[in-house]
């Protein structure tokens, strides 16, 4: 018997054989550079698409997205609080909460924070799995207060 196709089954020797398809993610790069040959915006892919996702819910602070005012990290408000150890708590408990919410497809791993009492800044490091690719991946992002 021949083999015969059929969308993402294919059947031989009348057993069904299921071929797994992997998703591919895209999203658009806010830096908004142009591919040089194509002459369009370039695309963000798989694990890209997802750190760029992780990022922009951290860097997003309550009302800044019409409808929906309780998503992203708000992590601005708490620049503005003692350098202490319950600050210090407070961050790491918004991180995984704002990416537990807002992004189901990676599993936080680790939060590691370091202070940065001259510049006023604290420098971020989450580490978190990406289920789809069952890859290990991290952003790191200054969080910094101007005067």
């Amino acid at each position: 018997m021949a083999g015969i196709s059929q969308g993402d089954k294919s059947i031989t020797t009348g057993k069904a054989k299921q071929v797994a398809r992997r998703t591919q993610f895209r999203d658009l790069d806010l830096s908004l550079e142009i591919h040089p040959i194509r002459k369009d915006l370039v695309a963000l892919v798989d694990d890209n698409a997802i750190k760029n996702s992780v990022r922009n819910i951290l860097l997003t602070n309550f009302n800044e997205r019409p409808f929906n005012s309780g998503s992203g990290a708000n992590l601005r408000g708490r620049l503005f609080e003692p350098n202490d150890a319950i600050t210090r708590i407070g961050l790491r408990a918004d991180i995984r909460r704002s990416i537990t919410q807002g992004e189901p497809r990676v599993n936080v791993l680790a939060v590691n924070l370091q202070d940065n009492p001259d510049r006023n800044a604290y420098n971020v490091q989450v580490y978190f799995l990406i289920k789809e690719f069952d890859t290990v991946s991290n952003i790191n992002i200054e969080l910094r207060r101007l005067r």
